[in-house]
């Protein structure tokens, strides 16, 4: 029921001018084993969303449509697994998504692109 819950909330919402607020789902605590690790999730509207003309070399970036959450990824929200993040962190190690821009160098893919990653 908690991941029915989580997966349930919207990666970006809708302001009623038809702006779009970027979310995100964060890890605020760990838990003391997989279930009270993932009932610390919670979903939030990102502080300081990424600019695109800020990106430097090298770097993409990439509006998640969909992400994955696997059995490492559940282990880190208890602190269980052997890469431990530090709260608070954003959970996941594969998505996909748009390319929205790109940094200087970059020439594999481009704005408008659909990636893995």
């Amino acid at each position: 029921q908690i991941c029915q819950h989580i997966l349930a909330q919207p990666a970006m919402a809708v302001c009623p001018a038809g702006s779009v607020v970027p979310m995100r789902v964060v890890v605020r605590d760990l838990g003391q084993d997989i279930p009270s690790g993932l009932g610390q999730l919670c979903v939030e509207q990102d502080p300081s969303p990424p600019n695109v003309a800020a990106l430097g070399a090298g770097e993409v970036l990439v509006r998640i449509f969909a992400a994955s959450v696997n059995f490492p990824d559940l282990l880190m929200t208890c602190g269980r697994y052997q890469y431990k993040p530090e709260p608070p962190y954003t959970p996941g190690t594969e998505a996909a998504g748009i390319v929205v821009g790109v940094g200087a160098g970059v020439t594999h893919i481009a704005a408008g692109d659909r990636v893995i990653c």
